[in-house]
């Protein structure tokens, strides 16, 4: 029979709303694209009995043709969201090739009788862009509890200033800046079912918080670098694990039809209450004043705040929904830190720039893109060909507005690997936090400065703010994983690598830092076997090669050593390698001669790891060496 009266229906945990098609486990609100929302509506106004393949089709779509295979992705989707690692079956049975029945009993309605089907369509699908989705996203790491490593991301972060305040002269680290109040922002849900709003949805969840974060009286703390397939509701149990956190920002996002829609709570997460809930939709045109509308209201909710407050000038204007996808995407992909997202990012910022000639955050983001490429790790291209191009587009960003906090961070960071500015370098890493405390990736970059001064406390100072700012941030995390290796503790930074990896398997970075913590404390051989695995992710990847070889070198296997050593060489004719790679590798051979003899290749490179080695451990196997003191001298005299 139908269900009139019914306005939700209940099943364990959870509650789905009949007219509104929303679904909620507690307080949590789980986002369903439409259609899936559709397909477990029919299921549970029926249940328990069988619906019919065909029928359901019917009635998901009734104006159009699919294929079975749409109906089996819905159920999938299903699946996956309310059965976990529970079991298939366990909420929808399949009946082979004739149905789905709901087998779960439902907590306030009547089974009995004849059903009806629903009338299934809302008045917003979302937009399917057609184009390719930038970077695929990889694929889940195995499960484990992420309430624990949350804490433990912090908890280092935190013991490692503590360590230092207390065994380094000078001034300790200051805490986090005061601020009246602090909110979590976790990442909008893209109601797309294919996945292809990733990045619009991740941009804008970004976006409002670089908005929020205008506010001087407001701390915001990112929980946007969560690993894509994680649960919200264990990155919501971390967020309660920091008792400085008042409020957390939950919610989902919708475009089509050229409107753009936000539905967002904010819920104590504690007891995941909602406090506050509400829906804006504007033209995609007006989606800076949006933002603003959106970040203005809910600031106004955080307890703590008063209803005004300080702020930054912020731009109010319109901006073509064209420059802003191409902005967004090229974000996005600067974010997944590999070389080839990097180089489609590039064609992303210049033809948002081409679009909106006058977007300075498009030129920031350009020259993020062209002077990640030029450093040191992803090494896609020699940064003598890319940081001058990232040196331009920050200066332009700047020009535009000279009050946007990205666009100095952009400038700070090719000033400390380009130019080996340090004083330049340190001014604009302070213009831009001063502009926004909340900007994590400043203070990390902050962190880098000050490992390359060789102050290895102001360093951990900085990476613990930006820990704390985006504690789920696999970038970030090795940057704490850094400070512990320069300190030489390399229990500490090994086992901090190691949640990075467990964090993102597909990182990179996570194996290159930790080969060498492994190397450093006298483990060769676990980084050979480690390197050997993070070669099957990037076959070609100069770092990891390198690091191999080094590997190999220091436990004694020199000739597996050279034989990596000239699968190298063969890869510079084609590809870019850092000089610095074949120092490492000499230096690993103990050849001192060869080894110089490449740091000073790396010298007229301007190699931007170069800045750091006053702080490397492994520089003092060459502190004895007089040619190498000059090669120092040359980068800090």
């Amino acid at each position: 029979m139908t269900h009139p009266g019914v306005r939700q229906f209940e099943f364990g945990p959870y509650r789905f709303d009949k007219e509104q098609r929303l679904l909620h486990c507690g307080e949590e609100l789980i986002p369903l694209p439409p259609k899936v929302a559709d397909t477990l509506l029919v299921l549970l106004v029926n249940a328990p009995r069988m619906v019919e393949k065909s029928d359901l089709m019917k009635t998901v779509w009734p104006d159009t043709f699919v294929e079975d295979g749409a109906l089996a992705r819905n159920i999938s989707i299903l699946r996956k969201v309310l059965e976990g690692e529970v079991g298939e079956g366990s909420f929808i049975e399949t009946i082979p090739k004739r149905g789905y029945r709901f087998v779960v009993p439902l907590g306030n309605t009547p089974n009995t009788g004849v059903p009806a089907i629903p009338e299934p369509p809302r008045n917003i699908t979302p937009q399917v862009d057609p184009s390719p989705v930038p970077d695929p996203v990889p694929d889940p790491p195995s499960q484990w509890h992420w309430g624990i490593p949350a804490g433990l991301a912090i908890f280092a972060a935190v013991a490692l200033w503590a360590w230092f305040s207390l065994s380094t002269k000078g001034p300790a680290p200051a805490p986090l800046p005061p601020t009246s109040a602090t909110l979590a922002v976790f990442p909008l849900q893209s109601l797309a079912a294919d996945g292809s709003e990733e990045y619009f949805a991740q941009g804008m969840t970004q976006a409002l918080i670089t908005s929020l974060a205008r506010r001087t009286d407001l701390r915001v703390v990112s929980y946007v670098s969560i690993v894509p397939g994680q649960k919200q509701s264990a990155m919501i149990e971390a967020a309660a694990s920091d008792r400085t956190i008042q409020r957390a920002l939950i919610g989902t996002i919708v475009r089509a039809g050229g409107r753009i829609r936000i539905d967002a709570q904010l819920i104590d997460p504690t007891t995941r209450a909602v406090q506050w809930a509400k829906s804006y939709e504007r033209e995609a045109a007006d989606v800076l004043a949006l933002q603003n509308t959106v970040s203005e209201a809910i600031a106004s909710e955080v307890p703590g705040l008063g209803v005004t407050a300080p702020t930054r000038n912020s731009d109010r204007g319109r901006i073509s929904p064209e420059a802003l996808d191409a902005y967004l995407r090229g974000r996005y992909l600067v974010s997944r830190r590999t070389e080839e997202g990097l180089h489609r990012a590039v064609g992303y910022f210049q033809q948002a720039i081409q679009i909106a000639p006058a977007y300075a955050p498009a030129y920031s983001g350009l020259a993020d893109a062209w002077a990640l490429l030029g450093s040191f790790g992803i090494d896609g291209v020699k940064p003598a060909e890319s940081m001058p191009l990232a040196k331009s587009a920050a200066i332009r960003a700047l020009e535009l507005d000279p009050e946007l906090p990205e666009a100095h961070n952009s400038l700070a960071y090719v000033h400390l690997s380009w130019d080996w500015d340090l004083d330049a370098a340190g001014k604009e890493f302070a213009r831009a936090i001063q502009l926004n405390p909340s900007f994590a990736t400043a203070h990390q970059w902050y962190g880098h400065y000050f490992l390359a001064r060789g102050d290895v406390p102001h360093a951990v100072e900085q990476m613990a703010i930006a820990v704390r700012l985006e504690p789920f941030s696999p970038i970030i995390n090795v940057g704490v994983g850094w400070c512990w290796y320069y300190a030489k503790d390399y229990a500490k930074a090994i086992a901090q690598y190691r949640f990075v990896i467990e964090m993102d398997p597909k990182f990179p970075m996570g194996y290159q830092t930790l080969g060498a913590a492994l190397v450093a404390s006298g483990k060769p051989d676990e980084a050979i076997a480690l390197y050997r695995k993070a070669i099957l992710l990037d076959p070609e990847s100069p770092g990891t090669l390198s690091g191999l070889a080094t590997a190999l070198a220091e436990s004694g296997q020199n000739a597996e050593a050279r034989k990596v050593l000239a699968q190298m060489d063969e890869l510079s004719r084609r590809h870019f390698v850092p000089a610095l790679d074949f120092a490492n590798i000499y230096l690993g051979l103990s050849e001192s001669t060869k080894t110089l003899e490449w740091v000073w290749k790396a010298i007229q490179e301007r190699s931007d790891y170069l800045m750091y080695l006053r702080a490397e451990p492994r520089s003092g196997k060459m502190l004895a060496n007089p040619e190498f003191l000059r090669a120092l001298a040359r980068l800090h005299g």
